[in-house]
């Protein structure tokens, strides 16, 4: 069995959507609070929201400061989606919450 992992995001126009660099969450595994940071050259607003493993999402804040929190110690224990999304891009990152 093979298992492919797509790391690029189309649209529903079929537009690719660039993957932000630069962009981090730590630590992982997360107890009470994810940090996420960004590069001070990346203008705009960044959003995070995170997805439980059924894809419903969780938690979502704005993340304006080049580093910044997301609390995380009144989920349940298990395995998230972080998505960062800007104007210029997007990525993704898996999250285990302990």
């Amino acid at each position: 069995m093979r298992v492919y992992l797509n790391r690029s995001l189309v649209t529903a126009t079929g537009t690719r959507v660039p993957r932000l660099a630069g962009v981090e969450a730590f630590p992982n595994p997360a107890t009470t609070q994810l940090t996420v940071s960004r590069p001070a050259a990346l203008r705009g607003p960044l959003t995070a929201t995170l997805f439980d493993a059924l894809g419903r999402e969780v938690r979502r804040a704005e993340v304006a400061a080049p580093t910044s929190t997301v609390p995380v110690a009144d989920l349940p224990r298990g395995f998230y989606v972080l998505r960062l999304a800007a104007p210029t891009g997007v990525t993704s990152q898996r999250i285990v919450v302990q």
